[in-house]
């Protein structure tokens, strides 16, 4: 099972952030970019510059899209890292406790018979029984608690990945694109480029949440996740550890 990493994890979205400023900052230079190609021309048919500006808007509207959507989705980019956490804290905070507690109240660790016999002796070891079985089942929520922790922050390690691999397509687009050495005849053409890595990328954007949804309705529906962790702990309540209405 693959495991969560911070350092990798935080280095997406650091390679998030900076491509999202390359894009931001070449978005807001376009127009005046496409205008002096265009000043360069001594005659430009209208129908050029009617294109171009059709494409522009084009692009402009995707981005904004784009911008809108990783907004929302970046206010979140610490979720993973703290599903993490918690998934290691119930491990270390819950899991492992609870199994050196069920070692020693376990059958093996109680003062046998041979020094302490009689009533007194057998009721303590009795008592003792649904304490270690308790404690075992509280150690596999806790692990199958931490397994579904873990689970969510993947996906979001995931989720975030795609969205990289989206924001980078469109940086690619613009060095495809080559804006600023195009002729007036191939500004339209290289436009059509850019405006396809943004059209792509927010369609990778889009798939990817779509996916995070379903791993998250998954969750959700009971199939798997708290509600099968919960459902390792086979009793109304801790056991009281006393032979009262035995």
């Amino acid at each position: 099972m693959r495991r969560f990493i911070n350092s990798l994890f935080e280095a997406i979205i650091k390679r998030i952030q900076k491509a999202f400023e390359t894009i931001e900052s070449f978005v807001r230079g376009i127009q005046s970019t496409v205008n002096r190609i265009l000043s360069l021309a001594e005659k430009v048919f209208k129908w050029i510059v009617d294109k171009i500006n059709a494409v522009l808007q084009k692009i402009y509207n995707a981005w904004d899209q784009i911008v809108q959507k990783l907004n929302e989705y970046m206010e979140a980019a610490r979720a993973p890292i703290t599903l993490h956490a918690c998934s290691v804290s119930w491990i270390d905070s819950v899991n492992i406790p609870m199994g050196y507690y069920e070692s020693a109240v376990g059958e093996d660790s109680l003062i046998s018979e041979h020094y302490w016999g009689g009533e007194a002796g057998n009721a303590y070891r009795k008592s003792t029984n649904d304490q270690s079985a308790a404690g075992a089942q509280i150690t596999e929520l806790a692990e199958a608690t931490s397994d579904t922790l873990e689970d969510c922050a993947m996906a979001g390690f995931v989720f975030y990945g795609a969205i990289a691999v989206a924001v980078a397509e469109i940086v690619g687009s613009i060095t495809a694109a080559a804006i600023e050495t195009a002729t007036v005849v191939g500004t339209v053409p290289a436009l059509l480029t850019l405006l396809g890595g943004f059209l792509g990328a927010l369609g990778a954007i889009g798939t990817a949440f779509a996916a995070f949804l379903a791993f998250e309705g998954s969750v959700l529906s009971g199939g798997r996740g708290f509600k099968k962790a919960r459902a390792k702990f086979k009793r109304p309540k801790w056991p009281s550890g006393t032979m009262i209405g035995a």
